[in-house]
């Protein structure tokens, strides 16, 4: 198999995007897998005329019948739409809120305002240059919660953010009133913006060797002509260590596994972020796209 690994990384709230290229080789099923994917292009076709003329039960079932022998961003988004049309709004939700991190694709652009409540705390600062506030997101059909903490500039420029890990059962309470103080905090912080950002050991050239070496593209992937982007969120730990990987996509699971994997492979070789020199806790968005050519 042969790996390309196309160099564009940033670091943190920006991506580092690597694609991995596996070119066919005959197989004896190759055929067999050939009329399978056209197969689940004409299912496709099907499900797109079906929807147009609002027969969405019929377009539902023929949908899911391609996805199941070839599975694509493009059918989710139909999905979706079908979802919110019968009414099912937090089946609706899954698949927006998911889409937001499959960028490129039309499962991208699905609106989530409906699956997503937010709300924002602005804390009184003694510093005029300096903003303190915090952003709560609400997910209503899971009942997620997400608080993020932000310290920014005159400018509005994110200086650094950040969100607990609980201690307890008990909510912060107190922080909805009081920012929270970083110093006595530290050991319970995932920074997502930092003074000095975490780096890999030896560089980009020794991450993207890294990636060659340990990224597979699956086997089952490959044979039915399956692509596309994973989005990987994890944890570089104070001493380097990676932790808390899991897939923000999650509908293309057997890429998932095995970029999760590859980002798991990683681990003890980062140079973690730092605040006030000190190194803290850091959290990092990673996609990795799959490419069949």
């Amino acid at each position: 198999m042969k790996i390309i690994v196309r160099k564009i990384f940033t670091i943190l709230l920006s991506s580092v995007v690597i694609s991995v290229c596996a070119q066919h080789i005959y197989q004896p099923n190759k055929n067999k897998d050939a009329d399978k994917n056209k197969d689940a292009d004409k299912l496709y076709d099907r499900g797109v005329i079906a929807f147009m003329n609002n027969e969405f039960d019929l377009s539902e079932d023929l949908f899911k019948q391609s996805q199941s022998i070839k599975p694509a961003d493009d059918i989710l988004y139909y999905l979706a739409l079908i979802r919110k049309m019968k009414g099912d709004l937090c089946g609706y939700c899954n698949y927006a809120i998911t889409g937001k991190w499959v960028t490129g694709t039309p499962l991208s652009k699905l609106p989530v305002s409906e699956c997503e409540k937010e709300d924002s705390i602005f804390y009184p600062s003694i510093d005029t240059s300096l903003s303190y506030s915090l952003k709560t997101t609400f997910r209503p059909c899971t009942s997620e919660t997400e608080k993020y903490y932000y310290i920014k500039d005159k400018d509005k420029k994110v200086l650094r953010a950040f969100y607990i890990i609980p201690a307890d059962s008990i909510s912060d309470t107190i922080y909805r009133t009081k920012f929270p103080d970083e110093e006595k905090l530290r050991p319970r912080l995932v920074y997502l913006v930092t003074e000095t950002p975490p780096c890999f050991i030896g560089g980009e050239e020794a991450l993207y060797r890294s990636i060659g070496q340990n990224l597979r593209y699956p086997e089952e992937a490959k044979q039915k002509g399956i692509q596309g982007k994973v989005m990987i969120r994890f944890v570089i730990t104070e001493d380097g260590h990676v932790t808390g990987v899991h897939a923000l996509n999650g509908f293309l699971r057997c890429l998932a596994d095995a970029a999760a994997e590859v980002v798991m492979a990683t681990t003890t070789k980062w140079i973690p972020g730092k605040i006030n020199n000190i190194p803290v806790k850091t959290q990092m968005n990673f996609p990795i796209k799959f490419t069949l050519k």
